[in-house]
């Protein structure tokens, strides 16, 4: 659920609205997120059971160690922290392992992008078709700056299920730009379980560093790597509140 995104230059359909947008977008990638350290707010809960669970932590993106994170403070249900929380972040970490984000990403290679003339606020609505099931895929639309092309959400149903228990996951993905790169910044869903019902999950990042740019300079929990030892890499620093 890294939300990564990045863009690769093609052709895009002219249709009524905005033919450009697409090329917009395309040019719009800007540099790519290669390092980050964030602090991150993971939440989930099941309607059928009244149950919930929270986690807070430390998450790392390094181009030699890979992705990584570390318990900050939890607490709500044991069962939904292990089986929900933290197997999302574990997911995560594997995908960023085996190179699933690279191969999930918002480009051409991946999906087609439909230009329509449809409007939400000021942005500007394109249509996503995944060009294969996978669970890192979203069959949805992005919504775009118009001025720019630049991406402000991602919203749709996983193109593959997680598991043989769920059904179906529906997502929104929410976007900025933090240093000048485009980040993820929050993630909900809404995921229909076998035997379990409708479960709810977000997740909401506050970027410490972003590809080597440190956001503040005072003291963070964050500043302590993931192995428990002080990181040479990542100077201590204070959260960049996102909203």
């Amino acid at each position: 659920m890294s939300g990564i995104v990045s863009a690769t230059a093609g052709p895009a359909p002219s249709v009524p609205g905005d033919p450009d947008i697409v090329q917009r977008f395309l040019a719009s990638n800007g540099p790519s997120l290669t390092e980050y350290q964030a602090v991150r707010r993971l939440e989930a809960r099941n309607e059928r059971f009244n149950a919930g669970g929270w986690l807070e932590v430390c998450t790392d993106l390094l181009p030699d160690r890979g992705f990584h994170y570390r318990v900050l403070a939890e607490g709500g249900s044991h069962l939904i922290r292990g089986r929900v929380l933290k197997k999302a972040l574990e997911g995560e970490r594997q995908a960023w392992a085996t190179g699933e984000v690279d191969r999930s990403r918002l480009e051409p290679a991946n999906y087609e992008f439909q230009e329509t003339d449809v409007t939400d606020g000021e942005l500007r609505k394109v249509t996503l078709t995944p060009r294969r099931k996978s669970r890192m895929l979203v069959d949805g639309a992005m919504f775009l700056r118009p001025d720019d092309g630049d991406l402000v959400r991602v919203e749709g149903t996983l193109a593959g299920s997680p598991s043989f228990w769920t059904r179906r996951v529906e997502v929104t993905r929410r976007y900025e730009r933090i240093a000048g790169v485009r980040v993820p910044v929050a993630l909900e869903s809404v995921a229909h379980v076998r035997m379990v019902g409708r479960s709810s999950f977000r997740m909401s990042y506050r970027y410490l560093s972003v590809n080597g740019r440190t956001l503040d300079v005072s003291s963070e929990p964050c500043a302590m790597d993931i192995a428990g030892v002080q990181s040479s890499r990542m100077p201590r620093v204070a959260p960049a509140r996102v909203r």
